[in-house]
Order: C-alpha cells, then sequence, then structure tokens
C-alpha cells in the first residue's frame, strides 16, 4: 500500500503508512482513515512534544482538537483573537516561546488527558480584571507560615 499524504488535517508533513481505505465512490477516489480521532490524538501528541516551535498551522491544529475558537484561546493566552489569527496565519516569524509553551501544557491537559492544573489555572487567570488600580498584597505570619490577610484574600 502506498503513503497518504494526509492534508485534510490542515498540516502538510503528515503521511499516513496504514490505518486508510482508498476506495472509487461515483468515479472519484475517496479515502476512508480508520479511527481518525485517534488519529488526531497521536498528531497532536507528537506536536506537543516536538522539538522545534510550533508553527501557526500546528498551532491551529491544536485549538481546533481542543474545540477552542480564536477568541476563546486568546481570552487563555491574554491576547487578541486577532493575535490568534496572526499566528496561525504565519504573518508573525514565530509564536512567542512563552504562549508555544503553554499552548502545549493547556493541549497535553486537554487532548492527552495528562494530569495538571495549567488549563484551569490559565482559566481563572483570563477570568480576573487585569485592570485593577493599587493591588496590595497583605499578609501575616501565622503558625502555618505566611499567609494573606482576609483583606488581601
Amino acid at each position: 500500500m502506498e503513503t497518504f499524504h494526509y492534508k485534510s488535517c490542515g498540516l502538510e508533513n503528515v503521511f499516513l503508512l496504514n490505518g486508510y481505505e482508498v476506495r472509487e465512490l461515483d468515479g472519484s477516489r475517496a479515502v476512508a482513515i480508520h479511527d481518525l480521532e485517534g488519529l488526531h490524538r497521536a498528531i497532536a501528541e507528537q506536536l506537543i512534544g516536538k522539538p522545534a516551535p510550533l508553527t501557526g498551522k500546528e498551532l491551529r491544529f491544536l485549538r481546533v482538537e481542543m474545540d477552542f475558537s480564536q477568541k476563546a484561546l486568546g481570552q487563555l493566552l491574554g491576547v487578541t483573537d486577532q493575535a490568534v489569527a496572526k499566528w496561525e496565519k504565519g504573518q508573525t516569524k514565530k509564536l512567542p516561546n512563552a504562549v508555544d509553551t503553554l499552548v502545549r501544557l493547556i493541549a497535553r491537559e486537554c487532548l492527552l488527558k495528562r494530569q495538571g492544573s495549567v488549563f484551569e489555572f490559565a482559566q481563572e487567570l483570563a477570568e480576573l480584571d487585569h485592570h485593577v488600580d493599587g493591588y496590595r498584597l497583605e499578609l501575616a505570619e501565622t503558625e502555618d507560615g505566611w499567609k494573606p490577610t482576609s483583606a488581601a484574600a
């Protein structure tokens, strides 16, 4: 069986050695992929662990697999949906390192079900009002160590 260049996922570098069937339908060639969900999970796992920075297309693949809109991902990352769109279209040279890392961590939890709380923490941060003037930390030493006071909590 020949190698199948799987472009439908939005990536140019995915080739399947097996796990698919070529069929003729109404005179056209059609490809049926076995366990598409498992294939996409395997692609995501390879992208999350790849040694090079994520490309825009890879970011888009992971975002879509996590079922996030550009706006939702942007809110988690603290950027606009336009910033996410520019990264995905390759209109910027590369993703900022912190974004690359955070996207991989969130995808690792969401798609691979690895333990952690990065996603939940990123959601909490995204929901905070980041425009608080005069934020004051009040701490008191207790028998259990330093703790925020009720005014700061």
